[in-house]
């Protein structure tokens, strides 16, 4: 049965790069449900009892496999659902593979995929916030506002080319492009974003970089529901920076274990840029009259977020 699968969904691929060789393949399905029952003394002057779901993580189901092409050479592929396990509702936006959905080859050199996947500033910074790390990962409760930063994978990137190295004696490196698809046009929604880490015993510590041309759109609008023309932030505390023509985000982390204990710190600055330069509707500077916001004599934003 993995058998069919494999050769179904990439049988066509394999076909013709490997014709010849012996592969060997593999699919695997996985998934994460978790349910619960709250109880809240005081909603609106009431009692509430009610069934809660993915309180602990993002409830998912997904597929994974590997095709032997020869020659220490694999092709790779992940699709993955996010779902609400309490009413069947598609989660991410009503995008149908919102959490993952990428294929690409692997080798001794690492691997290069292609597809809807997760930031790479999240894959090497993320681990060591406390979101990302032991605080429900995936659900915001350790994640800075409206993870604003990404380093919690809460915004996948459509249409992207991601490298990821090997470990080479504890470093490891990794880069994403997100093509923007704009004819003529070729910065427009595009995102670049890399990142490094090295680790030797007990420490740890990792950087990256993401530089996003009209986060309104290639950010905070990569799912199905999103608007073509509107406001994507998540909520009101980034609504007011829906319209910037940029957003760059610098992260790094680090930690050490001490026996069972393990201390770690991450910092993050996040700076939006040009108020202005991408069209929202219902948005204009003369209505961004916003605490954190400063605009100056040219119309130009420099705003950080830390």
């Amino acid at each position: 049965m993995k058998q069919k699968l494999s050769v179904i969904i990439i049988g066509g691929s394999a076909a013709i790069m490997a014709s010849g060789t012996n592969a060997q393949s593999s699919v695997s399905l996985y998934g994460l449900i978790d349910t619960g029952f709250s109880y809240v003394s005081n909603v609106a002057g009431a009692r509430q009892y009610e069934l809660t779901a993915c309180n602990a993580s993002g409830c998912r189901l997904g597929f994974k496999g590997t095709e032997d092409l020869g020659g220490n050479l694999r092709v790779i592929f992940t699709f993955e659902n996010g779902f609400n396990p309490l009413n069947g509702k598609i989660k991410d936006g009503g995008t149908f593979l919102g959490r993952r959905a990428f294929v690409g080859l692997e080798g001794d050199w690492g691997s290069v995929t292609f597809g809807r996947q997760y930031p790479t500033i999240s894959d090497f910074v993320g681990k060591f916030e406390s979101g990302g790390d032991w605080a429900a990962a995936g659900i915001g409760y350790g994640e800075h506002p409206d993870d604003v930063d990404n380093l919690n994978s809460s915004y996948r990137f459509n249409n992207s080319v991601k490298f990821t190295s090997v470990d080479y004696a504890g470093f490891s490196f990794g880069g994403l492009y997100s093509l923007g698809g704009v004819a003529g046009r070729p910065s427009e929604n595009q995102i670049i974003s890399f990142a490094a880490s090295f680790s030797n015993g007990p420490f740890k510590i990792a950087a990256g970089y993401q530089g996003a041309n009209n986060p309104n759109y290639s950010v905070f609008g990569t799912d199905a529901n999103a608007s073509a023309t509107g406001n994507n932030a998540p909520s009101n505390i980034l609504a007011g920076y829906a319209s910037a023509r940029s957003q760059q985000v610098l992260a790094v982390g680090t930690s050490y274990t001490i026996g069972k204990a393990t201390l770690g710190a991450v910092y993050s600055n996040v700076s939006f840029r040009n108020l202005g330069g991408t069209p929202v509707s219902k948005i204009s500077l003369s209505n961004l009259a916003i605490v954190g916001i400063h605009i100056s004599t040219q119309g130009k934003l420099i705003s950080n977020i830390k």
